[in-house]
């Protein structure tokens, strides 16, 4: 389950969630971890095999991503609002 928590800029709320929780979405979304060194990087490629999308993700597994960092991964790096995160979390892709 997600936690609710203040944001801070606005007082807009964002839920918190894992490392673990972004791994599985993308997963979902079929991206591939191509190396895992200081950070993970994980890729999506397209139908001719080139990186369409990069996303570098830390080692950590079950602590909370910080909510600058998880919009930062979210919107810049994965291109998804939270809902739609969250629809791929729940599996309703």
């Amino acid at each position: 389950d997600v936690q609710r928590g203040d944001a801070g800029c606005g007082g807009s709320i964002v839920a918190a969630y894992t490392y673990d929780q972004l791994r599985t979405v993308l997963g979902r979304m079929g991206y591939h971890q191509a190396r895992s060194r200081k950070h993970e990087t994980w890729q999506l490629l397209d139908a001719n095999g080139y990186v369409f999308r990069q996303v570098q993700l830390s080692h950590k597994h079950s602590g909370s991503v910080p909510t600058g960092t998880f919009k930062f991964i979210l919107g810049e790096q994965m291109g998804l609002t939270e809902e739609e995160f969250v629809r791929a979390l729940r599996h309703r892709l």
